[in-house]
C-alpha cells in the first residue's frame, strides 16, 4: 500500500475510559507521592486501614485477619491492576509492615498478607493512625455521636467522603445528584464517586427504602453511623431545632394543616 493510501486510512476511534477507571490505572512515580496523612489519605492509609479493620475484627490475631491486595482492591471497587497502588503494596512489603503468610516466593498480589509487628508499631506510632487505633485497639467507645462521626470521617479517603458524610448527617436523605449540586462537583466526578462507594463499602450509607425506586433513588446515613438505636432521635433533634431557628415557617405550616372552613364542612361539604 502506498504512503497515499495509508494516511486515507481511518484508525479504529480508541474505546472512551471513564474518570473513574482513569483514576484507577493512573500511575504516579514515587517521588509524587504525597505523604500519609489522614487528610491526604493515600494509598498506603487506606490498605493499612483496611487491613488494620480486619486485625481488629478477628481479636488481634494477624494470621486470621491475612487479606490480599487483590482483595482490598475488590473491596475498594478498583481495578488490581492499578500500577499505582501496586507500587504503594510493594512499598510497605519492603518497609516489613506488612508479610506473605506462605513466604516470600509468594505471588505478591494475589497471596495473603497480614501484619507484622513492625506494621503495628508502624500503625500505633504513626499520627495517620493515631484516631483510629485509639477507636480501634480497645478504648473506650464513643459516649457521643458527635464522637462516633468524628471517628468515622477520620477513616475516609478524602474530604469529599467527609462532606457527603457531614451532608447527609444534616439533611437526612439526599440524592446522589443532590450531594453533588450542594458540593458544587460533577455526579460523575472520579473523587466523588469514589467517596461515595467507600461510605457504602463501609455500610455507612445505604439507599433509602422509602425512596428505593429507579426514578427517584435518595440515600441515608445508616444505624452504623450512629450510637445504636439513635438515628431517628438524631434526626428528630435536627427538626426540632430548625423550627427553633424558623419559627414563622413552623407556625405557618401548622396553621394551614389546622385550618378549617368557617362552616365547619371540609372542601366537598362534608362534616368535619
Amino acid at each position: 500500500m502506498s504512503p497515499k493510501n495509508k494516511s486515507s486510512v481511518k484508525s479504529a476511534p480508541k474505546k472512551a475510559i471513564s474518570a473513574t477507571r482513569r483514576l484507577a490505572t493512573r500511575n504516579k512515580p514515587a517521588s509524587s507521592r504525597p505523604k500519609t496523612t489522614s487528610s491526604s489519605g493515600t494509598p498506603d492509609q487506606a490498605m493499612l486501614s483496611r487491613m488494620l479493620e480486619l486485625y481488629e475484627e478477628h481479636d488481634q490475631n494477624a494470621e486470621n485477619a491475612a487479606v490480599s491486595f487483590a482483595t482490598i482492591m475488590q473491596e475498594f471497587g478498583m481495578n488490581d491492576r492499578n500500577t499505582g497502588w501496586r507500587n504503594h503494596w510493594k512499598d510497605l512489603v519492603s518497609k516489613g509492615y506488612i508479610a506473605s503468610v506462605v513466604g516470600d516466593k509468594s505471588p505478591m498480589f494475589t497471596s495473603d498478607y497480614m501484619f507484622t509487628e513492625q506494621g503495628l508499631q508502624h500503625v500505633a506510632d504513626s499520627d495517620a493512625y493515631s484516631t483510629a487505633s485509639k477507636m480501634d485497639k480497645g478504648s473506650a467507645a464513643p459516649k457521643t455521636n458527635e464522637d462516633l462521626h468524628e471517628r468515622i470521617k477520620s477513616k475516609l479517603m478524602n474530604k469529599r467522603g467527609q462532606q457527603i458524610f457531614d451532608l447527609l448527617l444534616k439533611k437526612g436523605t439526599m440524592s446522589r445528584k443532590d450531594l453533588s449540586t450542594a458540593l458544587k462537583i460533577s455526579d460523575r466526578g472520579a473523587y466523588f464517586s469514589y467517596a461515595l462507594l467507600q461510605l457504602k463499602e463501609l455500610q455507612y450509607v445505604e439507599i433509602d427504602p422509602k425512596y428505593s425506586g429507579k426514578s427517584g433513588k435518595k440515600l441515608r446515613l445508616t444505624e452504623k453511623a450512629f450510637l445504636p438505636g439513635q438515628r431517628e432521635q438524631w434526626y428528630a433533634s435536627l427538626n426540632t431545632l430548625e423550627e427553633s431557628l424558623d419559627p414563622e415557617n413552623s407556625d405557618r405550616t401548622k396553621k394551614e394543616g389546622d385550618e378549617k372552613p368557617a362552616d365547619g364542612k371540609n372542601d366537598d361539604g362534608e362534616e368535619n
